[in-house]
């Protein structure tokens, strides 16, 4: 009744050759069976330690495979040749489907769509045997049982004829594991967005509010909404404003990342942009006083006094007039 129904499971030596290869035809719930054989025969363990607590993290987690098979299945076309493909390599497992994202979906803000499976019957009986869950939920599972354990995000890739999602393996962030691990011990659980502004940072030291928006698939607006939250939080910090704002790790989660020597780093870089920032508007503006250098840099009055007080200090600048109200500063000459 269903001639094009198969999944094809391919155990990849490289990108061009296979070692196992299994076609299954049979009722669906016993193709997921030996489908997920096949995935832990390969699948590795490592085991993650902290204190007293041991966590094992599978190369690739089961239950973010499961979903993307099972979604793979949901959303396929059946009215086209091909089969549901699962590409098992060491570093990634790649699962691919006939058929395009539907209308309105793409790469880019699959994260925030409601579920719309191409075969509703289907999905309905996946759901009654419960092998699916609540709808539009299996995508943020897959981000988040990936960055919790450690690993880049997936991704999506679309011809407009088929999808497919990659699911990296690749070295496990065990600090990251331990300090998403130690929260939720302590019942401060990391949400999925802030989940992935803090493994982005992890990887990429800051970010922007465009960066924010196109990882988060959300508007700019709700993007700095979520980093200030951050921010408040003790989860992030902020420097600089409006097109020059940035967010990076607080100095309290570098801590716990055992990379306070790296935080250090940051702020000494951060330290000598906010110079030259200072030094760059008055030389155009001709003079600057302690409040627009806290609208530029997006610091206390503490900070702005102690920067402005050092490039005095070091003769690049002159302080004129007296009192908060009159004061200023300009190019020394």
């Amino acid at each position: 009744h269903v001639p094009f129904h198969a999944i094809e499971y391919l155990r990849m030596k490289n990108d061009i050759e296979y070692e196992r290869r299994k076609i299954y035809t049979c009722g669906l719930l016993r193709a997921l069976e030996l489908l997920q054989h096949d995935i832990e025969r390969h699948n590795k363990i490592t085991t993650v330690k902290a204190g007293l607590y041991h966590y094992e993290i599978k190369d690739f987690p089961e239950e973010s495979y499961r979903e993307a098979i099972l979604n793979a299945i949901q959303h396929r076309d059946f009215t086209q040749p091909g089969a549901v493909f699962v590409k098992h390599y060491a570093d990634r497992l790649e699962v691919s489907n006939p058929g395009g994202f539907l209308s309105g979906i793409s790469a880019d803000n699959i994260l925030r769509q409601d579920s719309r499976p191409r075969n509703r019957r289907l999905t309905e009986i996946l759901r009654r045997v419960g092998l699916v869950e609540k709808s539009g939920v299996g995508v943020k599972r897959i981000f988040y049982t990936q960055l919790i354990s450690g690993k880049r995000p997936p991704e999506y890739w679309t011809d407009g004829a088929s999808v497919r999602i990659t699911l990296f393996n690749g070295a496990i962030n065990e600090a990251f594991v331990r300090l998403l691990r130690k929260r939720e011990r302590e019942g401060d659980t990391v949400g999925l967005d802030e989940l992935i502004l803090l493994a982005a940072l992890a990887r990429r030291r800051e970010l922007s509010v465009p960066d924010a928006a196109q990882l988060l698939q959300l508007s700019p607006a709700r993007a700095r909404e979520c980093l200030m939250q951050m921010v408040h939080k003790g989860l992030l910090e902020r420097s600089g404003v409006r097109k020059g704002l940035v967010f990076r790790l607080s100095s309290n989660i570098y801590r716990e990342l055992g990379e306070s020597v790296a935080y250090i780093r940051e702020r000494g870089i951060d330290a000598l942009r906010h110079e030259e920032l200072i030094l760059a508007y008055v030389r155009q503006f001709g003079s600057i006083t302690n409040r627009q250098v806290r609208e530029l840099l997006g610091v206390n009055t503490f900070a702005a006094s102690r920067t402005l007080k050092k490039l005095v200090d070091t003769g690049k600048l002159s302080r004129i007039g007296s009192g908060k109200k009159h004061t200023a500063y300009v190019i020394r000459e």
